[in-house]
């Protein structure tokens, strides 16, 4: 059974007018978190909330652990109030991770909106050593000013960024951007974002039978797979996206039901 730890709030600070950067310090976690697995924090506050929400790590470097967090509700909105010295309780590690990566294989990653955070995540641990991967990242936002910065990634990692609100006469998707770029060689994808664009990639990898993995973003209420309030329908039969997931192969799930 796992156990809720407490860490103490480092830095609170707003990214923009929808995202704030969360760093708390957790002197105490005993086992590691892979990329792609979740963590479910407190979101106690002025606003009433009895549910903890999860979310994923953007990085972590020694005992400090930095969330990117969308302002969205009354969960959210006691989070973005905290200050430093504050206390938290976190439940971690939850779900399943991304697929071990291949030194040798060739990744594409794609970001949309906040599922950049997991993805970061994801390249943060299999780049701390020197590996033969090639990767590609396709990573948009709506607007360019809610873009997250990525200076920090290594120069061999390819970021192809678009705005769904450009100043272009003809304003694209992250799908449609995707589709007019030249030709992307890939052995395996992961994908995180809204549900409309994992969609389209999923169907459209799945006609190319290429393998590819979603990242599932879904309310979970108790996050180890109990309440069963995270359903959803795969070709295996119904799966909890907290304890089976959030990590699925595409293919598998029933995107009609989605």
């Amino acid at each position: 059974m796992k156990h809720p730890v407490e860490g103490k709030i480092r830095k609170n600070r707003w990214l923009t007018p929808t995202l704030f950067e969360l760093e708390i310090d957790f002197p105490t976690i005993s086992q590691p978190i892979f990329p792609g697995q979740f963590v479910e924090l407190e979101c106690k506050g002025k606003a009433p909330v009895f549910l903890n929400r999860p979310f994923s790590p953007f990085r972590i470097q020694n005992d400090t652990w930095t969330f990117i967090i969308q302002y969205k509700g009354k969960g959210t909105s006691n989070l973005s109030e905290l200050r430093a010295g504050d206390t938290i309780r976190m439940l971690s590690p939850l779900g399943k991770p991304f697929p071990g990566p291949d030194q040798h294989r060739r990744v594409l990653l794609i970001a949309g909106g906040v599922g950049i955070v997991p993805l970061h995540f994801y390249l943060s641990r299999i780049l701390v050593q020197p590996s033969e991967m090639t990767i590609s990242l396709v990573y948009g936002t709506t607007r360019e000013e809610d873009r997250i910065d990525l200076s920090g990634l290594p120069f061999h990692v390819q970021v192809l960024y678009h705005a769904d609100q450009s100043n272009k006469e003809e304003n694209t998707n992250l799908f449609q951007f995707y589709l007019q770029l030249p030709s992307i060689s890939f052995d395996t994808a992961l994908i995180c974002g809204p549900l409309a664009m994992m969609k389209a990639f999923s169907r459209h990898f799945t006609k190319e039978n290429k393998l590819h993995f979603v990242s599932m973003e879904i309310m979970m209420a108790c996050g180890l797979g109990f309440c069963k309030g995270c359903s959803i329908s795969t070709s295996e039969g119904m799966k909890s996206v907290c304890s089976d997931g959030p990590v699925f192969n595409g293919t598998l799930l029933d995107w009609n039901l989605l």
